[in-house]
């Protein structure tokens, strides 16, 4: 399945996208919450009713007809650090970690696809890493890699923004402004995907900058998800980035930043394509 969330007059309505079309969800199955907000933090209790849902293609509308918001609100973004050998390189760090290095995005960081990322005069600094997002599908604490798979609701694509000047040190602070952390453009279940063999890239104003599949990780989804469950527990709708591969922006000879006027463009063919256009902050 991929799941949606549709910009109306009110609150945003949980859709489901049929091809290139969509259909809200209340109209498959009125008994479902109107909020996918509500069915990912409750995943458990709506996974199986949604795989029996039976669209209607002649109820659907074309996706483009529709503003699309951010699939859902987490409940918590942690992202992954070094888990690509070619962007561990770029950033001078060479020695591949036994665990994921994990670290929080901030609330407030979260956005949906299309919705501009504004920076201040200020921002000079700031660079993109395409990533997949990973969704916890049930509540999760000290599993083992063997049995993360039944934990994860489904995949999603990502927009790490960073801002190169803080220091390492400043991780956290580094990525954690406004509109830092773009998600979308829908979630797609995990019974769909190969976790092996996701195709990912990413383009900066239509020039291709980072291109892998999940098969380079280094740690891969279920070895990240049984890692940070050992450390905190889990729930459905806590966001998992999972690392961006080489050719950010600050690994381009010379280095190139963000500015306002461009355009970033993570895309997938199994996952959709994010854009995020870059404006001058108001």
């Amino acid at each position: 399945m991929r799941l949606v969330s549709i910009r109306g007059d009110g609150e945003p309505v949980a859709g489901m996208l049929v091809g290139e079309r969509v259909i809200p969800l209340a109209e498959l199955d009125p008994s479902l919450p109107p909020s996918l907000t509500e069915i990912v933090r409750s995943w458990p209790s709506y996974r199986e009713r949604l795989l029996d849902v039976e669209p209607d293609p002649g109820a659907v509308r074309p996706v483009e007809e529709v503003e699309l918001a951010i699939p859902f609100e987490p409940v918590r973004v942690l992202a992954t650090g070094g888990n690509y050998s070619a962007h561990a390189a770029e950033m001078r760090s060479t020695a591949a970690a036994a665990e994921p290095s994990g670290f929080l995005k901030l609330p407030g960081t979260a956005q949906g696809p299309n919705l501009p990322l504004q920076l201040r005069a200020e921002d000079r600094f700031v660079d993109y890493e395409g990533e997949i997002a990973m969704v916890v599908g049930a509540p999760a604490r000290d599993l083992e890699a063997s049995e993360a798979a039944d934990y994860i609701a489904g995949l999603m694509l990502a927009n790490d923004v960073s801002a190169r000047n803080s220091p390492l040190a400043q991780i956290t602070l580094a990525k954690a402004a406004p509109g830092f952390c773009p998600l979308g453009p829908w979630l797609v279940t995990v019974d769909e995907l190969d976790l092996d063999a996701i195709e990912f890239a990413v383009e900066v104003n239509g020039e291709p900058r980072q291109s892998t599949t999940t098969a380079t990780m280094i740690h891969s989804f279920t070895e990240i998800l049984a890692s940070y469950s050992r450390s905190v527990p889990l729930e459905p709708g806590d966001v998992i980035l999972t690392g961006t591969p080489g050719g950010v922006g600050i690994g381009q000879q010379p280095p190139i930043f963000l500015a306002p006027g461009d355009e970033i463009v993570v895309s997938s063919p199994q996952l959709g394509a994010l854009r995020t256009p870059v404006v001058a902050a108001e």
